[in-house]
């Protein structure tokens, strides 16, 4: 029988790791707490399931053959890596880790808010959160490596994966400016956006789309800056006075606090939906229900 890794015992490779790290099978005896006729057999027992030899015969030291230097190093690699999981799963028996995805085209201040659960548990979470595109996210959800899955749309009929979307609610969105780009924009909301300088999403988003739909609509032409993929870049260039900007009202309070910008007005009608997707009810994080229930509140309570 040629030899697999359903035949490698690590028992047996344990005691020949011993016996190098000792320097011998008498040392190594002591240290397993085990007597030296049993450690030789060990050995021998690793030898026959590898079919190669690991020791020089001959002589009153232990030599490694040149196999049996590649074998230790392995066990090496092995063994240290079994010290790392244990090490992990004591880690983690005190303190969980919650993995997280979000849509790059998600306003991180809304994020913030969804998050805030996960974030007063921080001394018994660890809260990754990493950002791509929604497919991408779908994908890594579908293998198990994120547990919640925030963004602006369902998963597409034509993914078919295990896993469950929930409606978090939507918002209307605020239009926000820098106090000194507000008081040049003449005329009542909306139709002090005409000409006015202002930074947009990206065409191709969500709110991009209903955008520029509204504009059409309201006869309004703002003079487009910059399209900025990135929400938080934009919140940057809005509070330096570079152009008018939209948040989602849910985010509109943090926003104009944090970048000191006023309200320019409001449209409820221009709505952006929240989703989450999580694994197949069996495979759900313990918390991700508590931030997807507090998600839902916040979301509601901003809504007019």
């Amino acid at each position: 029988m040629r030899p697999s890794i359903e035949t490698l015992n690590l028992h047996h490779l344990r005691y020949f790791w011993c016996v190098v790290l000792e320097g011998g099978v008498v040392p190594a005896s002591r240290r397993l707490r085990v007597s030296h006729p049993t450690v030789s057999a060990q050995i021998r027992e690793l030898e026959g399931t590898l079919e190669v030899q690991l020791f020089e015969r001959g002589g009153r030291s232990l030599e490694l053959t040149e196999v049996g230097r590649r074998v230790f190093a392995h066990a090496e690699r092995i063994f240290a890596a079994g010290r790392a999981l244990i090490d992990d799963v004591r880690a983690g028996s005190a303190r969980a880790t919650l993995r997280i995805g979000v849509t790059d085209d998600l306003p991180k201040l809304l994020v913030r808010e969804l998050l805030e659960p996960a974030l007063e548990g921080r001394a018994e979470v660890r809260l990754t959160v990493d950002e791509e595109r929604h497919r991408t996210l779908l994908g890594r959800l579908a293998v198990r490596e994120l547990d919640l899955v925030l963004s602006d749309s369902p998963t597409p009929p034509a993914y078919r994966i295990q896993s469950e979307d929930r409606y978090l609610g939507h918002s209307g969105v605020s239009f926000l400016a820098a106090a000194r780009l507000r008081a040049r924009l003449e005329g009542p909301f909306p139709k002090c956006l005409a000409g006015a300088p202002f930074l947009a999403p990206l065409s191709d988003s969500r709110l991009g789309r209903l955008l520029e739909t509204w504009f059409t609509e309201e006869g309004l032409g703002p003079d487009i800056v910059a399209e900025v993929a990135d929400s938080a870049l934009l919140k940057t260039l809005g509070s330096d006075g570079l152009g008018v900007f939209v948040v989602p009202r849910v985010a509109e309070a943090a926003a104009c606090e944090r970048y000191e910008v006023e309200v320019v007005g409001r449209v409820d009608a221009l709505t952006v939906e929240y989703f989450a997707t999580t694994p197949s009810r069996s495979g759900k994080h313990p918390l991700v229900e508590q931030i997807l229930a507090a998600a839902e509140s916040r979301i509601g309570a901003a809504n007019p």
